[in-house]
C-alpha cells in the first residue's frame, strides 16, 4: 500500500491532498478547512488534535446536513489522526488511519459518481497527484 511506503513525515501531506481535492467538492466547513492548512506546515501538524476534537464535536452535533458529510467528516478525522501521529506527540491517534483515509476516498468517489473526480482521486491515493486534470 502506497501509505505505508511514505515516510512518516509525508504522510500528513498525502492526506492533506486527498482531504483538500475531497473539501472542494462539499459546501465549504472551517473546521475542515482549518485541518487541510494544518497538513501543509509541520510546525502545526501538532494542532490536528484540537482539529479533530472539533471535527469530532461538528460530527456529533449533526448540524451540517449537506449530502456526504458524513463521509467528508470521516476523512478529515482520518487525516487529523495521520497527521496528529506525524508529530509525534504524546498518545498517538489509531495507526490505521492512513489505511482508512483511501477507503474514505472510495466511498467519496462512489458517492459522487464522477470519472473526472475519481481519476484525480486515484492519483492522489497513489501519491501522483499534482492538481486537476485539465481536458
Amino acid at each position: 500500500m502506497v501509505y505505508e511506503r511514505l515516510p512518516r513525515d509525508a504522510r500528513p501531506r498525502w492526506a492533506g491532498t486527498i482531504l483538500d481535492l475531497c473539501r472542494r467538492r462539499f459546501p465549504r466547513v472551517r473546521e475542515v478547512d482549518e485541518l487541510y492548512f494544518v497538513t501543509c506546515d509541520p510546525t502545526h501538524w501538532d494542532r490536528a488534535r484540537q482539529s479533530l476534537d472539533a471535527i469530532r464535536a461538528l460530527s456529533l452535533s449533526g448540524t451540517a446536513s449537506f449530502s456526504g458529510a458524513s463521509l467528508l467528516f470521516r476523512l478529515a478525522e482520518d487525516t487529523a489522526k495521520v497527521t496528529y501521529n506525524a508529530s509525534a506527540g504524546s498518545a498517538p491517534q489509531d495507526h490505521n488511519a492512513g489505511w482508512r483515509v483511501a477507503k474514505d476516498l472510495h466511498a467519496i468517489c462512489q458517492l459522487l459518481g464522477d470519472p473526472k473526480f475519481s481519476d484525480e482521486a486515484a492519483r492522489a491515493a497513489l501519491n501522483e497527484y499534482d492538481g486537476p486534470i485539465r481536458r
